[in-house]
């Protein structure tokens, strides 16, 4: 019984505190809270620090750490045409206090991606399209080694843009790749918080030094309906 009040206290205080996220100011009910989305810690080599990770430097081995083995899925995911990309998935993360879904991806060399992929246990195509290869207990440690180059969280619950800008700040550029998708970049932090009125909200984080990988497909993309 004491365990059962005391995991409903928690869930109390954890809502308590996600409702206060939206409707009240930029930060003040989260000052002891570490680990949310808009705790971004920039770094003078061009890095930044997020989720308690940091780009180029932490490993999946540290993610897992971090955020344990429950719900986590590790594959190589590969889109038609493209290559592959190992990637560390969580399919429920609580960061902060904020639950949503994460995937980790990281920046192997083809030649080490293509070996996995051949090594692999077995692999499927996804809903999407995309192939996933999931790796052979022999590549599971080497896997863990990879450093981390971009993170994808999508919280569990909606925020407005209202939200994003207070959080965040005012972003340096928008582009609107379709009359319901806006992107709000912030190429100093490394983030870009994609809106989306008919769906999830998204937020997509890279070091600052490698922002272009995230602007580029979207320019091209305006670029190819404007002709």
């Amino acid at each position: 019984m004491k365990k059962l009040l005391l995991t409903a206290l928690l869930l109390a205080t954890a809502v308590l505190l996600i409702v206060r996220l939206y409707p009240g100011d930029r930060e003040p009910h989260f000052e002891h809270v570490q680990g949310l989305p808009w705790q971004i810690q920039t770094m003078p080599d061009g890095s930044s620090k997020v989720f308690g990770l940091t780009f180029g430097k932490s490993t999946l081995g540290d993610a897992l750490a971090r955020f344990g083995t429950d719900d986590m899925k590790l594959a190589i995911i590969a889109d038609p045409g493209e290559q592959g990309t190992l990637e560390m998935y969580y399919s429920h993360l609580t960061a902060g206090v904020i639950t949503g879904k994460m995937v980790i991806g990281t920046a192997l060399d083809p030649k080490t991606v293509e070996g996995m992929e051949q090594r692999a246990a077995h692999s499927k195509f996804l809903g999407t399209g995309a192939r996933q290869f999931i790796l052979s207990p022999a590549d599971i440690q080497a896997a863990y080694q990879a450093p981390i180059a971009t993170i994808t969280f999508i919280p569990s619950a909606k925020f407005d843009e209202k939200t994003a800008l207070r959080l965040f700040g005012t972003p340096a550029q928008r582009i609107r790749t379709a009359p319901h998708v806006q992107h709000l970049l912030y190429p100093e932090k490394g983030v870009d918080i994609i809106l989306n009125s008919q769906g999830k909200n998204v937020l997509q984080y890279v070091a600052p030094r490698q922002f272009e990988r995230l602007r580029k497909p979207l320019l091209k993309a305006v670029q190819s309906k404007t002709g």
